[in-house]
């Protein structure tokens, strides 16, 4: 992934909800008081990811880091952290789509480091309620 071939463009990145608030509503209504429980591990399971993904493409691994953008993906969707997801399935597909372009992502992994933390202070917010 090149300069040129960032994972979202701004303006679709910023179209798309940092969270999907009717998913934490769900998860709450099904886990009741271990959702807080969740949500802490999912903040304390995504960096390591996030670390796991720059480790593979650092390494030139382009199908190791497109299953962890895969898995990052489907913890992002667990808890409905939606533009974090959005970033994550395009970095997946674009991973296997250009599997050469591998080395490059460090556009789109400092994109997936910030929207990390639009979410997890997202997250912390209602932790602190």
């Amino acid at each position: 992934m090149t300069a040129s071939a960032t994972p979202l463009a701004a303006d679709a990145i910023a179209s798309v909800p940092v969270f999907d608030r009717s998913r934490l509503e769900e998860l709450k209504s099904m886990l009741g008081p271990a959702l807080a429980e969740v949500l802490r591990a999912w903040l304390a399971d995504v960096p390591g990811l996030i670390g796991a993904l720059q480790t593979a493409c650092d390494g030139g691994n382009a199908a190791r880091a497109a299953l962890t953008a895969h898995a990052l993906k489907g913890s992002c969707s667990n808890v409905g952290a939606l533009r974090l997801q959005s970033l994550a399935r395009d970095v997946e597909h674009r991973l296997r789509e250009r599997p050469e372009e591998c080395g490059a992502a460090s556009i789109a992994l400092a994109q997936l480091r910030a929207e990390y933390e639009n979410a997890a202070d997202f997250i912390r917010t209602r932790l602190d309620r």
